[in-house]
């Protein structure tokens, strides 16, 4: 563990001097600033959903770039330096260096995040109070659940772009990690897809039925973090809030897991 941790250490303090990711943050903390400003145009009523759609859209979306460009070159990264066999050398087993790196990299983007969700939060509960004389806990719980969804689903997110990134290269895995992120978060259209239909008249392939079941199973389902979010779910009610974020917590942690082992017994038979 000890190995793992000091692997995790030196990648988040690489990670967190990479210019690129910060022009994400920056970007992400000012178009929460004048998002929150420029919400008050609204009516009362339409205020917060407004600010807090926008403002969990921005984090979620500047989380998406820092996550995807942060984990496709950390070991393709290592590779081109050649780092990596003077650190393969060492008693550290590959299972090891991956962990520490996948570590490193979600240190890095729970920083991120949490750095535009306390703007965001103290923002919302300054506005909330001053300008409305409202009482600002309500709105500052809902969104931290916004928040706390949105990491798992980064972290989901950085598994998949650690997995490719064993045997794809940089170029590809970009691409690849975003078309597995734009099908999970369309998880309704593959599962209404997959779906053979009860009309005789128009029936399915069930070649085609077939492949869109095994795509809802095994794309992760993003779609599921994004509820906290009125504008992109407005219709949705959830009927036991605290098992469902529990729920979709362990099933991040689960297939993190999952891609993790996967991708260890793969990098361990490469050559590198």
């Amino acid at each position: 563990m000890n190995t793992i941790w000091l692997i995790a250490s030196g990648t988040f303090g690489e990670a967190m001097r990479r210019k690129v990711l910060l022009i994400f943050l920056f970007a992400g903390l000012a178009i929460i600033l004048m998002g929150v400003a420029f919400a008050g145009l609204a009516t009362q009523a339409r205020d917060l959903t407004v600010t807090k759609s926008l403002g969990l859209g921005v984090i979620s979306l500047a989380g998406v770039f820092i996550s995807v460009i942060l984990y496709i070159t950390l070991i393709p990264q290592e590779i081109e330096r050649r780092t990596i066999y003077s650190i393969l050398s060492k008693p550290v087993q590959r299972y090891q260096f991956l962990c520490g790196k996948f570590l490193g990299g979600l240190m890095t983007v729970l920083l991120n995040i949490a750095l535009m969700g306390m703007v965001f939060i103290l923002l919302v509960a300054a506005k909330q109070w001053f300008q409305y004389g409202l009482n600002p806990g309500p709105a500052v719980l809902a969104i931290s659940k916004g928040i706390l969804m949105i990491f798992f689903q980064m972290t989901l997110l950085g598994a998949v772009a650690m997995f490719f990134s064993v045997f794809l290269s940089p170029f590809v895995n970009f691409f690849l990690t975003f078309a597995v992120w734009l099908l999970g978060n369309a998880s309704s259209l593959t599962e209404a897809l997959a779906d053979p239909g009860n009309d005789p008249t128009h029936p399915k392939s069930a070649f085609v039925v077939g492949i869109f079941k095994v795509l809802h199973v095994v794309i992760p389902n993003f779609a599921n973090y994004n509820i906290q979010n009125p504008i992109i779910n407005p219709h949705e009610h959830i009927t036991n809030e605290p098992i469902y974020i529990a729920w979709n917590i362990l099933y991040a942690i689960v297939y993190t897991a999952i891609l993790l082992t996967v991708g260890s017994l793969i990098f361990d038979k490469r050559e590198v």
